[in-house]
């Protein structure tokens, strides 16, 4: 690679070096800071969830009414302290269960101790009186009225220090006591210090970039040229993008790896060669670069890569050596943009259908009508007359499942139970299983109510079930299941049948319209189920082998 230009000089050189330097130390210094902002923030949030948790679980009237009644009794204040304690440990040890890595306790203004502390209790703890001497940090909310937070120092002289947040307790709008929670701050600045290590690393990363770019720069135009080329083609080799760079002659005195695979060929053969003599005139290629170097600014175009069917994106800089010019394969981001644009127009398509559906439907039925009354009139043709009534009631059936999938209607969403859906169903299930000449199991477990559209449900699970008796050849069993996965907070309904599976070349396309794998199927039984499953914001799984398919509709606990 060649180039020719003015020489940098050192102090220039040096300059440039305390110029990045100094960019570098002010962004670390404002990222440290608000990185840190941002986690203290976080880590106070957490402590404030911890303290409303444990207001929520005292009942401050009875906590004043208790501090009044004992504190007029005639016993020591270590007694006093532990009879408050018999009543409002519990509700300290019940939120520290859930928060066991935050410290937590309940302070009582009136008695000027403690009375509860998690998550570890110990009379030592309980009985001190040096609270206020340790934490007065804690007692500013005395004077504002408003919770605070600070950072303790050598916290019960066990050496570390923690985060501290005094919620203050409110009975009729009198301040009768506080709230704390806290956590070792020692934690807090080890995320800290990860974060900013991190962000040291990245910065450093980027300096180190400008500097080896910077020192390629001086070496270059003072006579090292030769070594410093040869470490950045080194980097431009491994890069990922096609590179190569042309001289202000449009002479190739570079091409990296991927540039070769690309289609320009070999380097070796073309280093020196014009590239109007491997493309000549071919657009936008042609007009893109003449203007990068005629304006002398950075061109950016997407164009089919010369000799091959694929996308690229170009980025073409020039320079007063020349046109350095980046590329880099976009073939999926425009087969996935084409494909959108596919999907849109197929919505238009199904938008315009369904509503020729509804007006085909209407004609059909006077049809139907007249051919029942031809079939009863003329019964010799009685066999004909069943066939055109069997035909337009299959049409007819095509047309509701097509006008379901294209349904963007929100439907009206009520609260109810899925079993109670599948007892009302059971019937008509049972029927279907009989006709078939298969069998039906429903075993239904105990599970909550939820909120749904009880007749998009009542669709989805009657495809689901008939799709099962369907892929049945032979006697077979549908099961369908209900029970909830409280691990992931989920309704699970399972509907599971004993037919051979499904193609792995179908399994990947679920839900299509139009995919089918029997002669006498739409296509769109899944899609709607799909379409109905999404609109509930369920997700639906599908396990198949040789002995069967189950599938998973798992629906999200909503009240």
């Amino acid at each position: 690679m060649r180039i020719n230009g003015s020489i940098m000089t050192r102090q220039v050189y040096f300059l440039n070096i305390v110029l990045i330097t100094l960019a570098a130390i002010l962004f670390l210094f404002f990222y440290a800071r608000q990185q840190e902002h941002f986690l203290f923030q976080d880590k106070l949030m957490q402590l404030l969830n911890v303290a409303i948790s444990l207001e929520q679980e005292i009942d401050n009237s009875l906590l004043s009414r208790e501090i009044t009644d004992i504190n007029t009794s005639p016993i020591s204040e270590d007694d006093k302290v532990l009879a408050l304690n018999k009543l409002f440990q519990l509700p300290v040890e019940k939120v520290s269960s859930v928060y066991p890595a935050f410290g937590m306790g309940l302070y009582s203004k009136e008695l000027g101790r403690v009375i509860a502390i998690g998550p570890e209790l110990t009379p030592e703890k309980l009985l001190s009186k040096n609270y206020a001497q340790e934490f007065q940090e804690f007692f500013e909310i005395y004077k504002t009225g408003k919770w605070s937070a600070s950072i303790t120092d050598n916290i019960g002289g066990d050496g570390y220090s923690v985060l501290n947040l005094s919620y203050p307790i409110y009975n009729n709008g009198k301040l009768i006591g506080h709230i704390w929670a806290n956590m070792k701050y020692g934690d807090v600045s080890r995320e800290i210090h990860t974060v900013l290590i991190q962000g040291f690393l990245y910065v450093f990363c980027v300096w180190l970039l400008a500097m080896v770019i910077l020192r390629y720069i001086y070496v270059r135009l003072t006579g090292g040229l030769q070594k410093l080329a040869l470490q950045i083609q080194n980097i431009l080799n491994r890069i990922n993008d096609g590179f190569f760079a042309l001289d202000n002659e449009w002479r190739f005195t570079y091409i990296n790896p991927v540039a070769e695979k690309f289609g320009f060929g070999n380097k070796n053969k073309l280093l020196g060669v014009s590239i109007w003599e491997l493309i000549p005139n071919v657009q936008p290629y042609y007009d893109q670069y003449h203007r990068a170097k005629k304006e002398n600014v950075a061109v950016h175009f997407q164009a089919i890569g010369v000799g091959t069917d694929r996308w690229i994106e170009v980025h073409a800089y020039p320079s007063p050596e020349g046109l350095s010019v980046y590329f880099h394969d976009i073939t999926a981001k425009k087969q996935l943009e084409k494909e959108m644009t596919r999907l849109e127009s197929l919505n238009v398509v199904a938008e315009l259908a369904a509503g020729i559906g509804h007006e085909v439907r209407n004609p059909m039925t006077t049809v139907r009508g007249y051919l029942q009354w031809f079939q009863h009139k003329y019964t010799a043709h009685n066999p004909q007359f069943s066939t055109m009534i069997e035909e337009l009631d299959r049409a007819n059936f095509i047309i509701t499942e097509f006008l379901s999938l294209a349904k963007n209607k929100e439907g009206e969403m009520k609260p109810g139970n899925l079993n109670n859906i599948i007892k009302i169903m059971l019937p008509l299930l049972q029927a279907d299983a009989l006709r078939n000449g298969h069998e039906l199991h429903v075993n239904t477990g105990d599970i909550p109510d939820s909120i749904f559209n009880e007749k998009e449900i009542r669709q989805l699970i009657l495809n689901l079930v008939r799709n099962g008796f369907e892929a049945m050849e032979q006697h077979g069993t549908v099961t369908v299941t209900t029970h909830q996965d409280n691990d992931n907070d989920e309704i699970v309904l399972t509907i599971q049948d004993t037919g051979t599976g499904i193609p792995e070349t179908v399994l990947n396309h679920l839900g299509t319209p139009f995919l089918t794998t029997k002669e006498t199927g739409t296509g769109l039984g899944l899609s709607v189920c799909y379409r109905i499953a999404r609109k509930h914001k369920a997700k639906i799984e599908v396990k198949t082998s040789s002995q069967g398919t189950i599938f998973l509709v798992k629906f999200p606990v909503i009240m």
